[in-house]
């Protein structure tokens, strides 16, 4: 007969357990549980919810807790540095994070995403008659999924072939990353920008001219005269004539209203400084305060920083430098503060605090006039410009009256150009006209691919529409500016953040393409789109950076993804494991997200045997 066991060493050990469960952090979360440090992450395998998205939500782990899979998984673009690691069991990059990862940033939300990472092979759904792969949850508790072909005559998914998981191929539209357009004709705005010189330039010729040491200024008739002027010729004397005024490089003019003070010389050109109103080579010569940046100082006032004094005489020196700020005389705190767009070795070129331009978040109609609403007033763009505050990082602020007469239209801008490729390129941005009291862009016209899509669906999943939910398909067509060699690029928004390791889910409202209106832009007439750039990077592919990197994406075919890589030009693809970009025709992969209520009916979700859901 077993002994009674005493109720003290019955309370020590239930201490203990408990104690050690604290540190471990052992948690049970619908029939699942983590380690909360440590490298292994457990999972148990009794998960049997009938509901796809509980099951789902069952089989997953935390992506914020290192582990054999998860630990590369959590930089989304460096799933692993090699093939070997893929290929052994023993590295954390085996299988490219196989698993599913609840996203920790959506904790706590009514329903958190989980989503499908690296090789799994648990993913496969048999709905409405063909194969598709889960890749993740959405915000409201759907699946969704890519399409993933044809069931072979058995009831098995297959990934047989290397076009096999597409519908087609299309293009969106050479030079256009619009999901759907607006028919209605664009128009191309400059901002235009002042300029202030620094230095004259001029061609010589072969005319001999008059030059001197020195000159006489008479206030009388407001007129430069030299003073014992000599003549010379340019090609023979151009080596010596530094440090002379002239009144002309042309003619033997003795006299002038304004005079050249000559400070560099070549064999074909002169630069020199023009001295006006009376003034003399101690004002002419006029030291100017620039600055790599500038303090606010809330007072309506700017403080330079970084600072640099510089004579119109040294220009040509010093043009190069990173003079991105100036105040327009010596001192360096100033009310009237020059943001400089581009430089050149005889002037610079520049907005003014005292010239802003302003934009709205939204605009609205009083019946005579459009209003803009949730204004800001923006003056720097200096496409060097180390500030946030500018049109281009404006996602939202979109309307703007600049370039119109009055206010009985307004512009709705749809892209914004970054960078001066020439010396005569200013920023700009392409813009909708709205009139007549209009307040949306009416995007009527699908681009190629939607069409494709949208003739699809209607042919093969009407008849199972009560089953798919209307989520937002998002475009990205928000814009950021990167500097290169001196110049700046505009690339989309998706583009700048996954190649740091930024995934972003959310989407503007211009972008969401969704069939209810209440939800995003009502634009579609199906709800049915394509995997963004973010979704496959989560799924374990990397961004145009070749590597190794196995996923259940990884398929052969090229398929196009809704997100642009430059707006209105290119869009990025999903290759075999990457993301790369093109404008040409590539695969068409369509996705659909199920609604929240889809229920298991059979399958464990391999290939041989998907789940079927109903």
């Amino acid at each position: 007969m077993l002994k009674k066991i005493n109720k003290k060493y019955i309370y020590i050990i239930s201490v203990l357990f408990l104690t050690i469960s604290f540190i471990v952090g052992f948690s049970w979360v619908n029939s699942s549980f983590t380690l909360a440090s440590g490298n292994i992450t457990l999972q148990t395998t009794s998960c049997s919810n009938s509901n796809l998205y509980e099951r789902i939500q069952c089989m997953s782990s935390i992506d914020s807790v290192p582990s054999r899979y998860v630990n590369n998984a959590i930089y989304f673009n460096r799933p692993t540095s090699s093939k070997s690691e893929i290929d052994d069991p023993n590295s954390y990059g085996y299988k490219n994070g196989l698993g599913i990862y609840q996203l920790t940033r959506t904790m706590g939300d009514p329903f958190s995403v989980y989503y499908y990472r690296g090789d799994v092979d648990n993913n496969n759904v048999k709905f409405g008659g063909f194969c598709w792969k889960i890749v993740r949850t959405t915000s409201t508790g759907g699946t969704k999924l890519v399409y993933n072909g044809e069931p072979k005559a058995t009831g098995e998914c297959s990934n047989d072939t290397s076009d096999s998981h597409i519908i087609g191929t299309s293009t969106f539209g050479y030079g256009n990353t619009d999901y759907m357009k607006d028919n209605s004709t664009t128009t191309n705005t400059q901002l235009n920008y002042n300029s202030y010189e620094m230095q004259y330039a001029i061609s010589v010729t072969a005319s001999p001219f008059l030059a001197s040491t020195s000159y006489t200024y008479n206030p009388d008739t407001h007129m430069y005269v030299l003073d014992n002027p000599q003549q010379y010729t340019w090609a023979n004397d151009y080596k010596s004539l530094k440090n002379y005024y002239t009144c002309s490089f042309t003619s033997g003019a003795t006299s002038c209203n304004r005079i050249y003070y000559i400070v560099r010389t070549a064999s074909s050109f002169a630069s020199a400084i023009n001295i006006t109103n009376g003034d003399d080579l101690t004002t002419g010569d006029k030291e100017i305060a620039f600055g790599y940046d500038y303090v606010d100082n809330g007072d309506g006032t700017y403080t330079l920083t970084n600072v640099s004094h510089i004579k119109k005489s040294q220009w040509f020196t010093y043009y190069n430098y990173s003079l991105n700020y100036a105040c327009p005389d010596n001192s360096e705190t100033c009310s009237d503060i020059q943001s400089i767009y581009k430089r050149d070795n005889m002037s610079y070129y520049y907005y003014s605090v005292n010239n802003p331009i302003t934009f709205g978040k939204s605009v609205s109609y009083n019946g005579t006039e459009y209003v803009l609403n949730d204004t800001v007033s923006v003056w720097d763009f200096s496409w060097q410009s180390n500030h946030e505050n500018d049109i281009y990082n404006l996602y939202n602020y979109n309307y703007t009256f600049y370039g119109l007469s009055d206010h009985s239209s307004v512009y709705y801008i749809k892209t914004r150009n970054y960078r001066p490729s020439g010396a005569s390129v200013k920023p700009n941005f392409t813009a909708y006209t709205l009139s007549n009291g209009d307040l949306t862009i009416s995007r009527t016209t699908n681009s190629d691919i939607k069409t494709m899509i949208d003739d699809w669906y209607s042919n093969n999943l009407s008849t199972v529409s009560n089953k798919i939910e209307d989520t937002p398909y998002c475009s990205d067509t928000r814009s950021y500016k990167q500097i290169e060699s001196n110049q700046a690029y505009i690339y989309s928004n998706a583009e700048y953040r996954t190649k740091n390791n930024q995934i972003d889910l959310s989407c503007n409202e211009y972008d969401s393409y969704t069939v209810d209106n209440s939800i995003g832009n009502g634009l579609l007439t199906y709800p049915i789109g394509l995997l963004t750039l973010d979704e496959i990077i989560m799924a374990g592919m990397t961004r145009y950076e070749y590597d190794d990197n196995t996923t259940y994406l990884s398929m052969g075919a090229n398929y196009y993804l809704m997100t642009p890589y430059i707006i209105n030009n290119s869009m990025f693809y999903a290759e075999n494991k990457e993301a790369s970009y093109s404008t040409g025709n590539i695969g068409v992969r369509p996705a659909i997200s199920l609604k929240n209520n889809v229920l298991i009916t059979s399958g464990t979700g391999t290939l041989s045997d998907p789940y079927i859901v109903s």
